[in-house]
């Protein structure tokens, strides 16, 4: 292994990946940076996860390194388990169903490299939601980054765990992931890193993510105010004073516009909450409005009559 080079600890958390890992495996070893260390961690799968990282084993030597949890940690748990035998000066997350290009460690470790002070790097990532036809991830998004990127993660986030760097020892510092955020676990880590530093990325697309319709963050849709807002709570008792009332206000408004549009056009009754209380507080009133009529189930059929009487 190259000397003169920090040593990037990849870490693949791994549940019933049997359909997805052997494509991502082969991207890390398709890396043109090579002071690498991948740690996988079996996350008590029940298919064939297992047997395709023993068979990776063969080919990546001793810069593979296994762990087989006996009962599932989630993906939190997992990762903190790779974390904590890391030996990395750098670390690279990386789901079992995405796929780094072979340029990407090394444009990340060569900013981290030249750019001392910040905590973490990002890059550009695409996703295929049909077959052959990419769509850029929060394409539609400023990216989180600079000094204050924490803010702005608080409000939205934009980075998904395959596509950032970090250096080790803040990762250490923040004592990695929260295992109690179910699902919006990587957001807490995210924040809770920005929190130390400076943010960049590299504006160049390198990750391709793997689409699941049935992956956690879609199955929970519904769930995602009592998932998101404890988060923000205790993020904002954290940062305490960083933070005024008036921030965090916004900050607030801001989500829960964001949580109401997810949840309305499926669950009115669930979703109006929200969106009342974005309006309430000053946040795209007209816009927000708008979309409550638009988007009224009870409505549907008043726009068929209209739309006949033309």
């Amino acid at each position: 292994m190259t000397t003169d080079r920090p040593l990037v600890s990849v870490v693949i958390p791994c549940y019933n990946a049997s359909s997805t890992l052997a494509a991502t495996l082969r991207s890390v070893l398709a890396q043109t940076y090579p002071a690498i260390e991948v740690i996988a961690v079996d996350d008590a799968s029940r298919d064939g996860t297992l047997a395709i990282l023993r068979e990776f084993a063969a080919i990546f030597g001793d810069r593979l390194k296994i762990v087989a949890l006996e009962h599932n940690r989630g993906s939190a748990g997992a990762r903190n388990a790779g974390i904590d035998i890391a030996q990395g000066s750098y670390l690279a997350l990386l789901d079992a169903d995405d796929e780094w290009f072979p340029m990407k460690t090394a444009r990340q470790v060569d900013h981290l490299r030249s750019h001392p002070g910040d905590v973490l790097v990002g890059c550009g990532a695409q996703e295929f939601l049909t077959a052959g036809q990419a769509t850029a991830i929060n394409g539609n998004r400023v990216p989180t980054i600079g000094p204050t990127a924490w803010r702005m993660m608080l409000e939205y986030s934009y980075f998904v765990p395959s596509m950032v760097m970090a250096r080790m020892e803040h990762v250490r510092a923040i004592g990695g992931f929260d295992t109690r955020r179910y699902v919006v676990d990587d957001q807490d880590f995210l924040i809770r890193l920005a929190a130390r530093g400076n943010v960049a990325m590299v504006p160049e697309l390198l990750v391709n993510i793997g689409y699941d319709p049935m992956s956690l963050s879609h199955r929970n849709r519904l769930r995602e105010p009592e998932l998101v807002l404890p988060m923000l709570r205790d993020l904002f008792e954290q940062l305490g004073d960083r933070l005024s009332a008036r921030d965090r206000r916004k900050i607030l408004a801001v989500r829960r516009q964001r949580l109401g549009r997810n949840i309305y056009p499926v669950d009115p009754i669930r979703g109006l909450p929200h969106l009342l209380y974005a309006i309430a507080r000053a946040q795209k009133p007209l816009e927000n409005s708008l979309f409550l009529i638009s988007a009224s189930q009870w409505l549907a059929p008043l726009k068929r009559i209209v739309r006949r009487s033309r």
